[in-house]
């Protein structure tokens, strides 16, 4: 027999109490440093949904400043450490922490997106040695105009037509 529409069997927290409890753990692992792959309880993905499901339950906003929370700890070992703090402190290894964790802020390489279109020229080099005399000149006539500036309107006007 199948189950009744609307029921909640499949929820993994199904009163409102054990969300909140649930979600009291999830910002306690974040705040302290942990990474949110790393919560034993649920994945990632079961925490976004119940963001939708239940906000009243998993606000975003306390969501995000247990992920400040997370951020301000790894910020703080580092400068404990750079201050001299943690005997054994490792620099690179916290760099390399840091640009693991927070990829966004804290790479290397920039990810520049362009949109619109790009317009590319594509020139040949030729060599002048392979030219005619002929070409050679009608090459330097197109260099002349292309160098001169483009003629100012009415800068002819009072020049006669010659007749």
């Amino acid at each position: 027999m199948a189950a009744s529409k609307g029921n909640n069997f499949n929820k993994k927290w199904k009163t409102q109490g054990e969300r909140r409890d649930a979600f009291d753990s999830i910002c306690e692992h974040l705040a302290s440093g942990l990474s949110k792959e790393s919560y034993p309880h649920c994945d990632w993905d079961t925490v976004e949904r119940y963001c939708r499901e239940y906000p009243e339950d998993f606000p975003a906003e306390k969501l995000r400043e247990a992920m400040r929370y997370q951020r301000l700890y790894w910020e703080r070992q580092g400068l404990e450490g750079m201050a001299g703090l943690i005997p054994g402190f490792n620099a690179t290894a916290w760099i390399f922490n840091m640009k693991n964790r927070f990829k966004e802020d804290w790479s290397d390489v920039r990810k520049t997106e362009l949109t619109g279109s790009l317009q590319v020229e594509n020139r040949q080099v030729i060599d002048p040695a392979l030219l005619t005399h002929e070409q050679l000149e009608v090459i330097k006539q197109i260099g002349r105009q292309a160098l001169l500036p483009p003629p100012v309107e009415g800068e002819w006007d009072d020049v006669g037509d010659g007749g």
